[in-house]
C-alpha cells in the first residue's frame, strides 16, 4: 500500500511533537513533581509518628517512678504497638491516594496529549502553508535536453501537497471541494505539451478520478459543460 504525502507529513509532526512539544513538556515536569510531593509527605508523616512515639514514651517515664516497674513497660509496649498501626493505616491510606490520583492523572495527560497533537498539527500545517509564499521556490523543466520528462522535484511536490493539505482540489458546481486524501496525483494545469513547467503554481492535487477527468476536458474529448454547468476546477492563474 503506497504512502501519501499527508500521511508522511503526519507522522513527522507526531514525532516531532513527541520530542519537542513545550505543552507535553510541561506536563512531564508537572507529574514528576506531584510524584515527589506525595513522597514527601508521606515522609514527613512517617517522621511525625516516630517523634510523637518518642514523645509518649518520655511522657510516660517522667510521670513514672525511676524505679522498675512492670505496668510501665506494658504501657510503652501498649503505646508503640498503637503508634504502629496508625502508622501503617495512614501509609496504605496515602497509597491509596497516590494509585487513585496516578490513574487520574494518566486520563487527564492522555486526553490532553491527543487535543494537544491535533491542536499542534492543524497549527503546523498552517504555518507550513503561510511559508510558502514567503519563499517562492523556481520552477523547472519539464523536459531535459533530449526531450524526455523529468521527475517533479521533491521541493516542489512538498510545497504542493502542503498547500493542498493532501486533498484533492477538485470542486463541484455547490462548491464543495472533493474530500479524497489518498493515491492523489499531482496535475499540471498547463500541460508539459504545451510548454507546461514543474512548478507550484502549475500543479495542483487531483485524486485519479478528477485527474483523467482534468486530461480529457484539455484534450479536448469533453466539455465542462457535458459533466456539468459551472467550473469543475478552480485553478489559481
Amino acid at each position: 500500500k503506497a504512502v501519501t504525502m499527508e500521511e508522511v507529513f503526519k507522522s513527522l509532526a507526531a514525532e516531532y511533537l513527541e520530542k519537542h512539544d513545550p505543552v507535553r513538556k510541561a506536563e512531564r515536569i508537572t507529574k514528576k513533581k506531584e510524584l515527589i510531593k506525595i513522597e514527601k509527605t508521606t515522609s514527613a508523616k512517617n517522621s511525625g509518628l516516630k517523634n510523637y512515639k518518642k514523645h509518649l514514651v518520655k511522657k510516660i517515664e517522667l510521670k513514672n517512678n525511676k524505679k522498675f516497674n512492670p505496668k510501665k513497660i506494658e504501657l510503652t509496649k501498649n503505646i508503640k504497638q498503637f503508634a504502629t498501626k496508625v502508622e501503617i493505616k495512614n501509609n496504605k491510606k496515602t497509597t491509596s491516594a497516590k494509585n487513585s490520583g496516578l490513574k487520574n492523572h494518566k486520563k487527564l495527560t492522555s486526553t490532553k496529549i491527543e487535543l494537544t497533537k491535533s491542536i499542534k498539527q492543524h497549527a503546523t500545517i498552517k504555518e507550513l502553508n503561510k511559508n510558502i509564499d514567503s519563499a517562492p521556490i523556481k520552477s523547472q523543466p519539464a523536459l531535459n535536453s533530449l526531450g524526455q520528462r523529468t521527475a517533479i522535484p521533491a521541493e516542489i511536490a512538498h510545497h504542493v501537497h502542503l498547500r493542498d493539505q493532501g486533498q484533492c482540489r477538485h470542486h463541484y458546481p455547490s462548491g464543495e471541494r472533493c474530500n479524497t486524501k489518498r493515491w492523489l496525483h499531482l496535475h499540471h494545469k498547463k500541460p508539459v505539451s504545451q510548454g507546461g513547467e514543474h512548478s507550484v503554481d502549475n500543479l495542483i492535487s487531483l485524486c485519479p478520478t478528477h485527474h483523467e477527468l482534468a486530461h480529457l476536458i484539455l484534450e479536448n474529448k469533453i466539455t465542462k459543460e457535458q459533466i456539468c454547468p459551472g467550473k469543475i476546477l478552480k485553478q489559481s492563474r
